[in-house]
């Protein structure tokens, strides 16, 4: 009954997933080619000179990639466990007043009456 709006649902997820993985990859070989172009990475007689900034975001990029699917893996799991749960939760017939208003519209557009007024106008 609730398949098809938690589908819809786990796909978004999964699509932040792939975004937020993206950023994070890449918010760090940003910050790590302009960090390197600063004292004391750009000072030539520094022992922690980098002579190829290109090289070290490459290698932030290989850091950063494993990391952030890490982090976004759990992130797509909690979010599809906490969906489940709301799922089974209105199948038992329990109260769905801690969900947010879009989880609501959304199952009330997919055929799913979650028994509250879904108005703009409430804040739950």
């Amino acid at each position: 009954e609730l398949g098809e709006a938690m589908a819809i649902l786990n796909g978004a997820t999964y699509i932040f997933a792939v975004f937020g993985t993206l950023f994070i990859t890449v918010a760090c070989a940003a910050g790590t080619y302009v960090a390197v172009g600063f004292w004391p990475f750009a000072d030539p007689s520094s022992m922690f000179f980098v002579q190829d900034p290109l090289a070290a975001a490459v290698l932030a990029v290989l850091v950063a990639l494993p990391i952030s699917l890490a982090f976004m893996d759990v992130f797509d799991m909690a979010s599809d466990t906490l969906l489940y749960c709301y799922g089974v939760d209105l199948h038992a017939g329990k109260d769905d007043h801690h969900a947010p208003l879009a989880l609501r519209d959304l199952l009330t557009r997919y055929g799913h009456d979650t028994g509250h007024d879904t108005g703009h106008g409430e804040h739950g």
